[in-house]
Parts: C-alpha cells; structure tokens; sequence
C-alpha cells in the first residue's frame, strides 16, 4: 500500500519510507505498532528522520545499518542503545555469505616506478601520490573497461564517478549504456535504474546515488574512477556489486582510482579477509574435511606488491611512543577524537592497520593517548567532570553543553551509567535540573513559543533538551506522548508546519539569490551544502518555478512556443556541443525535456526539427 492508504487499512505488518511515514504519522497512535523496524538506521540523527523516530512508542525497536558510523560524529547508539550483534565486511567475505571478488588494481600507467629505489627515509606518502600515479583519458579507460567484460556472460557494469558531468560523459562512450545522478527527476532515475535491472542497459555510471538503500543483485561488474578519503563510502559502493545471485558466480572490480590510500585500505582489507579465512579453515567438521569457502581474490602485481612495501616501511618505522605523539596531535588539529577515517583520510599519518596491531584495539590507543576513552572513566571522575561543568555554566549542564565542551565524555556514557533520561542522569548525580515544575499549560505555551522562533526546518527532541529554558523532552514525551502531540495541543497544526517549513526554505532561497547574485537554480540549490535539496522545494511548494515566485523571483519556464522551444534546443547545441536531458532541464529559460516529450512527441523528434541531430544515443 502507498501514500493516505497505510493509515486507512488494517493491516498486521505495514512497509513505509520514512518520507511517507514522516508526512503521516500523526494517522497513526505512538503506540500503534509493537514492533518496528528501521532500515539505513544510520540516518537516525537527520532532521528529516529524527521526528518520526521520536514520535513512536513501540515495545521493541529494530535497527538495521550496514554504517554505523556517521561522518559527521553523530553516535546512533544515543537514539537505538548498544548494538546487539554486529558481522564485519571481512569476516562476512570470509563465511562466503558474499559474492566472491576478483579484485585488480589497474596499474597500465602508472610511471617514475624508479622512485621506489629511494632510500626509506626520504621519500613520504605525499610525493608517491604525486609521481606514481597518473590519470588516464576516459577514451581509454572505456576501452580497458571494455577488454576486461568481453568474456563475460550478460556482464552488468556499475561505474563509479567523481562527477555527474564525468558519468554523463562515460555513458555516451559506450554502448549500452545510462547514468542515474541527482539532476534527474525520480521517475528518469527510476526508469533507468529498472532498465539496468531488465538487461535494457547493461552499463550505468553514477557518483552517490547508488552508496545505500540499492538492491541490484545483478551487477557483476564494479568499475571506480573516483576516491574518497572516507572507507564508509568506499565499502558501501562496493558492496553494490556483493550481493549474491544465482546467475552471478563472482564480482569482478576495475580498480582505477590509484592512490596510496586506495591501496592501504586494499591490503588491510585482503588481510583481514585471509586472516579469518584461515581461522575457519583451521576448523574441521567431524574431524575430517576442512571448510572451504570461495571468497575470491584481490590481484595485486609486482608494480602494488612494491608500493606496498614502500608504504608499510615508510608507515611502520615508529615506536610505539611516536605512534601516540602523532595521534595526540591529530586529536588536538580535530578538536575532536580521531576515528579511524580520520588516520586513513590522512596520508601523512601511520596507518589504522599499525595502531590495531601495536595498541590492539582504538580504546586502549585512546586511554594511552589520554583523550576521551569515556568507559575507562570511573564513575567518581564522570560525577566530578559533570559537576565541574555546573560549576564553570553556574547551573546544570545540558546534553549540548556535554557535547560542545571537549573534555567531557559523550552523554551517551553518563546515560548507560546513571539512567535513560537526562533529567534522571542530574538527579543521581546531585543536580537539579534548571527547570521548575510547570502546568501542561506552562510546557504547551513555552512550546509554542519555542516553534514560533525557530529558524531551522524541523524542531526535534534534540533541540529542545539544548535550550536550558525548556522543559526536557521526556517531560513533553510523559505529558502528550511525542513531541507531534504536544505541538497539535499547543496549536501548531500540520498547515501550520508546512507553513513554517515553506518559510524557513524561502528565507534560505533568498540569502542563496542574495550570495550568487541572480536568481538561484535547482542545481544551484542542490550543490549548497546548508540547504534542502531542490527535490524537497518541490514537494513542498508543488513546482520549483512557485517556490521562485514564492521567494519573489521571476519565474523561470515561461510560455514558450514550438519555434521558440527549436531555437533552444539549436541554442543548446551550440552551447553544449550535445543535447541531453539534464541539460535541457537544468537550463535556465528553456522547457522541460518533459514538455519536449509532449509538444513534439519525443526530444530526439524535437532535435530533428531543429536541425539539430541528437548524438546522445539515449534521448527517446
């Protein structure tokens, strides 16, 4: 069931995307479900999810990541608790519950190969990266991408791109193939995807879009033209193509994104796979026959093997008290705790693999270093650091006064040690809480309050235990049952909220006008880090051209007649070299490719009537 529907029927087990659930869970009680499921449960913190979490009430919370550690710092562990069984990507390759691998690095250009004959010592991380590896043409590429799935039966080909322009330009040199990138709309997107699933593409590159929530079993083929310095969206691109089938007896990956980082993170993770592969194997059923698991293989050649032995020499010369001096002082560069992506981003660090082996596992490096290894802490030193923080605020701490202040443990700590709620954690501690006790009327007109100057889009639990004026949220939780409940008793209906959201998104519309100075574009809105996506003004205000005028700039589609409508697509050509549809639908002034699509039957019909022939062998 979709959309009004999941509200009206009874049903014992009910499917929704979080972007459904959010827009209609106030049709459903808190408590109207015992039990819930959250998929892609890393998101959890994200304003867009956080209220819908918070709104249920079931007896038993399920979450589910494939990434449970967010690069943003942001522990799920204070909204889901500790984790109740957790696989690793090594040891689930190496139980064979993978699709094996047969992993290369491609190495045909990379050149000065006689700088590995420098002397260890003075030759660093840096200057390998600067004159080993060089770029290839994409022509070329296409054509080694090409060599290598010729034997292949049905291959089905993900590309992996550092730009939507590089994934549009790779999926014009070879046949048979689509991109799928957020300048699309969700239908384009959807088609395509389902084209690559039907065998109608046998090729699609992309740049984020296919990082989670994907299934393409399919996929046989993993191609990266793109880095990242984080491992998270390293793993979660290549598990696009580990999901097992029938029809798929391994997956082969084209490797072109050569880096030292790149190959630390290879050799680490071949190593780990071979270390569990051996400890399985050692086991033998009845005594008899050893298991015997196809996990496949990472080929590394003589040109990896040497860079390999350059970088351990290079990341493997310290002592055990150099290794905590560095890490110290990358701490202190964060103003935070390096995690382990942090020590991989940066070539100039030694590698994670090194701090594992030498410390054994990243709380005893981090109790060595003397940073915040909060569960080593007694309770006795928790007590006196949250005290002493009273003390510094002259009243009781918040959980973002815990938060922003560097030398205190997490909340999260203080939670698992003294009790669920923040309110009860200041009463064991000794603490009164700098809120009296106040009416439901009270916590309903400082609610209401609250939202009428807020200035962000959502208003969560979250911000309301930062404002020591406020209630905590467990007290609006106990009182009205969520936090949805308490803004509808205080007046704040949904028209209301959307009002407010339709604000706060204008507001950010027009600083973005103010800053480019002109008026701002999807691509525009899409690209700016501190904004929703242009997705979401549509939703909300119906079409990207009312949200403009809503913001008080001229709409940009204006009434175009079909003479009109042929001399931009000429105009595009000339200006493009080619005419596709993210061009048309991303060019200020110019109908949509879906206007096209009516007007004259198809874009490719329009281009021909243009003059203009279409060299994009995918515009229908």
């Amino acid at each position: 069931m979709i959309g009004d529907d999941r509200a009206i029927h009874g049903v014992d087990l009910l499917y929704a995307s979080f972007q459904t659930m959010h827009r209609h869970r106030r049709r459903f009680r808190s408590d109207e479900f015992d039990y819930v499921v959250v998929d892609e449960s890393h998101h959890g913190p994200a304003p867009t999810y956080l209220p819908t979490l918070e709104y249920f009430t079931p007896k038993f919370l399920l979450a589910i990541t494939a990434t449970p550690d967010r690069m943003d710092q942001q522990d799920i562990g204070e909204i889901f608790g500790d984790p109740i069984f957790r696989i690793e990507l090594e040891d689930a390759w190496a139980r064979g519950l993978l699709a094996p691998v047969d992993y290369r690095v491609m190495t045909d250009e990379w050149q000065n190969l006689e700088v590995l004959d420098t002397p260890i010592g003075k030759l660093s991380i840096k200057q390998l990266n600067k004159t080993i590896f060089a770029t290839k043409r994409d022509e070329e590429i296409v054509r080694i991408i090409e060599g290598r799935i010729m034997h292949l039966f049905e291959p089905r080909v993900m590309i992996f791109c550092p730009r939507i322009s590089h994934a549009e330009h790779i999926a014009d040199l070879m046949e048979g193939a689509t991109a799928i990138h957020s300048m699309l709309t969700s239908t384009e997107q959807e088609d395509r995807l389902n084209g690559f699933r039907d065998g109608k593409y046998r090729v699609v590159s992309t740049v984020d879009m296919f990082n989670e929530g994907i299934n393409v079993p399919e996929a046989n083929v993993i191609v990266f033209l793109r880095s990242t310095a984080s491992r998270t969206i390293f793993f979660q691109q290549l598990g696009r193509g580990l999901r097992k089938s029938k029809t798929k007896k391994h997956v082969l990956v084209l490797d072109f994104v050569a880096n030292c980082d790149r190959l630390l993170i290879l050799d680490e993770l071949r190593g780990g796979v071979n270390e569990r592969l051996t400890k399985l194997r050692s086991r033998t059923p009845g005594g008899d026959t050893p298991i015997v698991i196809d996990s496949g293989d990472f080929i590394f050649d003589e040109a990896v093997r040497d860079v390999l032995k350059i970088l351990a020499s290079i990341r493997g010369r310290y002592s055990n008290e150099e290794l905590i001096e560095i890490f110290r002082a990358k701490a202190l560069e964060l103003g935070r705790n390096p995690t382990g992506d942090d020590v991989d981003a940066d070539p100039a660090l030694p590698s994670r693999a090194l701090y594992y082996k030498r410390f054994g596992n990243w709380s005893k490096l981090l109790r060595l270093v003397d940073l915040d290894a909060a569960f080593f802490r007694s309770d006795d030193r928790l007590i006196h650091e949250l005290k002493k923080l009273a003390d510094q605020l002259e009243r009781a701490p918040s959980t973002k006064d815990v938060k922003d202040t560097h030398w205190m443990a997490a909340p999260k700590t203080y939670y698992q040690r003294f009790g669920k709620s923040w309110s009860e954690v200041l009463a064991k501690i000794g603490l009164t809480p700098a809120r009296k006790f106040l009416s439901d009327k009270e916590l309903l007109d400082k609610l209401r309050a609250k939202y009428q100057s807020w200035t962000e889009q959502f208003l969560t639990m979250a911000n309301i235990d930062a404002d020591s004026e406020m209630a905590h949220s467990s007290t609006y939780r106990e009182r009205f049952g969520s936090l949805d409940s308490a803004l509808l008793r205080a007046g704040v209906t949904e028209d209301i909220q959307v009002q407010h959201q339709k604000a706060v998104l204008t507001k950010r519309l027009k600083e973005l006008g103010d800053r480019l100075g002109r008026t701002p574009g999807r691509r525009d809105v899409d690209k700016a880090s501190d904004m929703a996506d242009s997705s979401t003004y549509r939703k909300l205000f119906g079409s990207w051209n009312s949200a403009l005028g809503t913001a008080g700039y001229p709409q940009i589609r204006v009434r175009r007649t079909p003479e009109m409508m042929l001399a931009d697509l000429r105009m595009l050509v000339d200006k493009y070299g080619k005419l596709s549809q993210p061009i048309i639908n991303s060019e200020s002034g110019v109908a949509s490719s879906s206007t096209y699509a009516l007007k004259f039957g198809s874009i490719a019909n329009a281009a021909r009537l243009a003059g203009v022939e279409p060299n994009n062998s995918r515009i229908k």
